[in-house]
């Protein structure tokens, strides 16, 4: 399966590398479409999703902005990377390993600065250390997300062999997949923040298996094409502005941002329940990935900083497992010159921004 998945990324990546090269861009940009790598945009994506609808910081930096949910990263590192769309978040290793294949995208702010991607197991599950995998089975949404990678890094640094040790088998990543662990049928689950947050609302309860490594690993990095970064960098920095405030809007009103997301996603809005323990639930997902996104002492701790060693780290893993197979993907893959522009913003104009939600 991982031979098949291999092949048809790399048709892929060879018709953006292909598609890329006759793209060109006009001198100025303010319509731009932005990817989101889901098509079920929870409470923790407001951040870049129903925040800039309204109140609608994008529209404050002049922007237009499409926004669009796709499935997965390595779709939307295709279609930014073939000019079809011009901004994209996405996990840093499908940049990695789009780069290694030519497709000329670079990362310049990280949304999430950390992973947010989790190898969880139910609470009361004997599995203690990623060395009691061994004969077990874990579900991943798909052998094209990130979660999987991640998850064979784990269980290779406790000295398992994530081909033979252990069995992978794909569940989705919603209902189904929590059904799976509720019959046994998966051990444990490769998956992410706000993926557990939704399992935890259905009244499951969990333990992250992790190891060392894990804390150093960079999360969600926001991607567009190089040519288009060198033509309209005040474009990139306005986009990323947007995300800055809006995650500095949703930290101090978290119950505003939720009711918010809500009214343009409706179908994020848990089902069962009194209003309470929906506004309970909505915030425990917004506040799984918020935790990821925050940085203690802004202005001092810039929002977006894409951190070296980090990125190292990730490259380091990224490499293990075969995503790149040497270090020159990484090579000018990021950027952090425009962050301090990106964080001159007034944050007390900010949190006065008002989107009265009932």
């Amino acid at each position: 399966m991982r031979g098949l998945t291999k092949r048809l990324t790399l048709s892929l990546l060879a018709m953006v590398v292909l598609a890329a090269s006759g793209t060109a861009l006009a001198d100025k940009k303010a319509d731009v479409k932005f990817l989101i790598t889901t098509t079920k945009i929870e409470p923790g994506h407001s951040m870049i999703s129903s925040l800039q609808q309204k109140p609608g910081f994008w529209k404050q930096e002049g922007l237009d902005v499409q926004i669009i949910g796709v499935e997965g990263s390595s779709l939307a590192v295709q279609q930014v990377g073939s000019g079809n769309a011009d901004f994209a978040s996405v996990g840093p290793e499908v940049l990695l390993t789009a780069r290694a294949h030519g497709v000329p995208v670079k990362a310049f702010y990280a949304i999430v600065p950390h992973t947010i991607f989790r190898l969880m197991v139910p609470a009361d599950s004997p599995i203690k250390s990623p060395a009691d995998f061994k004969g077990k089975t874990i579900g991943i949404p798909s052998t094209a997300s990130a979660s999987y990678p991640f998850s064979r890094a784990i269980l290779s640094s406790a000295g398992l062999n994530p081909d033979t040790d252990v069995h992978w088998l794909t569940v989705g990543a919603g209902a189904q997949a929590a059904l799976a662990l509720q019959r046994d049928q998966i051990q444990a689950m490769a998956g992410w923040d706000t993926m557990q947050a939704a399992f935890e609302n259905r009244g499951m309860k969990f333990r992250d298996i992790t190891a060392p490594f894990v804390d150093q690993l960079l999360g969600q990095v926001l991607i567009a094409r190089e040519d288009f970064l060198q033509a309209h960098p005040e474009t990139a920095i306005a986009v990323a502005r947007g995300i800055a405030e809006a995650t500095v809007f949703a930290l101090n009103h978290p119950e505003e941002a939720l009711k918010n997301h809500w009214q343009y996603y409706p179908q994020s809005k848990p089902r069962e329940g009194t209003e309470a323990e929906k506004v309970k639930a909505g915030i425990a997902d917004l506040q799984s990935r918020l935790s990821e996104m925050k940085v203690a002492d802004w202005p001092k701790t810039p929002y977006g900083l894409i951190d070296p060693a980090s990125f190292d780290k990730t490259v380091e893993i990224a490499l293990k497992e075969g995503q790149i197979s040497n270090a020159s993907a990484a090579k000018d893959a990021y950027t952090n010159k425009w962050i301090p522009q990106i964080n001159s913003f007034d944050k007390a104009r900010v949190l006065n921004r008002s989107i009265a939600v009932k």
